[in-house]
């Protein structure tokens, strides 16, 4: 008499799977979870970064005082870069996030040098999460830099 063969997967084996499969998703949904709020605030960030290196440029290019005024809202924050001498709005941005929150409303001013007329600090923060918090720096020379944490 010839035995059958039976291939595939028992109950057990299934149920098993299934459950390895959920452990692993339980693990993996709050490391996600703070990798996208990471990614919000760098984004943010990076995206504030580039206004600031705007501003610097137009200042030089210019050869006139720029300035960049942040400001927090409701739904977000709001960044408007203009020409110090006729008040002329050059770029204006907004990011309607109202989970990054600005530290504080900050004005920004370059020189036509490029050189900023004081030091600044620029502090984003995802609400509830101080943990993801970034920060821009302006020197006096003009440098800025995106660093993690707080502004010291």
């Amino acid at each position: 008499m010839l035995q059958q063969r039976h291939s595939g997967f028992s109950l057990i084996e299934l149920m098993m799977a299934v459950s390895l499969m959920l452990i692993l998703t339980l693990i993996a949904v709050p490391a996600m979870d703070t990798m996208l709020k990471q990614n919000t605030v760098r984004s943010q960030a990076n995206a504030l970064l580039a206004l600031l290196q705007f501003t610097r440029s137009e200042a030089i290019k210019q050869q006139q005082t720029i300035q960049l005024t942040l400001s927090d809202t409701d739904e977000g924050w709001q960044a408007d870069v203009t020409r110090l001498a006729d008040t002329q709005l050059l770029r204006s941005m907004s990011h309607d996030t109202a989970d990054i929150l600005l530290a504080d409303d900050t004005t920004v001013l370059f020189d036509a040098k490029g050189r900023a007329a004081a030091q600044a600090c620029i502090t984003l923060s995802y609400s509830g999460y101080a943990d993801l918090d970034r920060h821009l720096f302006v020197s006096l020379g003009g440098q800025i830099a995106v660093e993690q944490g707080g502004c010291s």
